[in-house]
């Protein structure tokens, strides 16, 4: 009764047992379910944040890279813009130094070429009293023929003195105007060669940083000195070609001497060409350094700052 007791008793706590075992090993179960399944959800979790982060950090790699490249090109493009914005510059200045030249040159031209058909006009005219003498001294000869053979009369002697004279003078003025005409010959195959050479550059040698300029402003009816750094040099006398052509021939004389270390700097109006070519023959004569720049009519000039 006894045994059946106790074992009626165990069987009883091994019933009461196994349920909350049971139960445990459930829940355990569970728990270990629930960790691993947040592990494994944490893990996917920081490898998406970690793709993630490498994917914006290659497209703001990417993006830089653009940029970058961007910049240098507009680094590029600005220096070909300023390199042509240069060369504009350049090509201003070089076409406005082909239009004064041009227009100097067409002016030098002009000059000359009225000089050409002055002594032209000078030729012809020559010409003309070269007929007219000629026909003069065919009518002394004749007069002398008749007066040698004696047929001519006793009442013609105040015509043949008058004739004589006549003749007389005629020969010194044909003498004169042979002597002119050699002179505008001379100066009409100087101004053809002129137009068939190029300017004459002198070079101003020996003369060093101390050379200063003789600063001349031509009018067509006056030369102004406006700075001279010669002694003695002052404006002349208003007046035409003829006063400047003196005024010219002293100075290129004082400044062709080897001590004299200055040039002169023609500042040539539009409507001075003659006073111009004046000059220029003078400086030309003497082989006296000179430089010329056109002038324009409304620009004002005056005495040298700072001397």
């Amino acid at each position: 009764m006894l045994d059946e007791g106790v074992l009626g008793g165990d069987d009883a706590g091994a019933g009461g047992i196994f349920p909350f075992l049971s139960v445990l090993i459930c829940t355990i179960g569970v728990m270990v379910f629930i960790l691993v399944t947040g592990f494994l959800k944490q893990s996917m979790t920081e490898g998406a944040i970690a793709q993630l982060v490498r994917d914006k950090h290659a497209s703001v790699l990417g993006q830089h890279r653009k940029v970058k490249a961007t910049h240098v090109a507009l680094s590029e493009r600005r220096k070909n813009i300023r390199n042509a914005v240069s060369l504009t510059r350049k090509a201003k200045a070089e076409a406005s130094k082909f239009m004064m030249d041009t227009r100097k040159l067409s002016t030098e031209i002009q000059e000359k070429s009225g000089n050409i058909q002055a002594v032209r006009g000078s030729l012809e005219e020559l010409e003309k009293q070269e007929a007219e003498l000629k026909q003069r001294r065919l009518k002394f000869d004749s007069l002398r023929q008749m007066r040698a053979k004696g047929k001519l009369q006793s009442d013609l002697s105040p015509e043949h003195k008058k004739v004589t004279g006549e003749a007389q003078e005629l020969k010194q003025r044909a003498a004169d105007l042979e002597a002119e005409a050699k002179t505008l010959t001379e100066e009409h195959d100087s101004l053809n060669k002129e137009l068939d050479q190029p300017e004459v550059e002198f070079k101003f040698e020996g003369m060093g940083k101390d050379a200063s300029p003789v600063v001349i402003d031509i009018h067509s009816d006056k030369v102004l000195v406006l700075y001279s750094p010669v002694d003695g040099i002052e404006t002349p006398p208003a007046g035409g070609p003829a006063v400047a052509r003196e005024f010219f021939e002293s100075l290129a004389s004082r400044l062709a001497t080897k001590a004299t270390k200055h040039y002169a700097l023609l500042l040539i109006r539009p409507n001075a060409a003659a006073q111009y070519y004046e000059a220029r023959r003078a400086f030309l004569k003497w082989r006296a350094p000179f430089r010329h720049e056109p002038f324009e009519e409304k620009w004002i000039a005056g005495p040298v700052p700072g001397q």
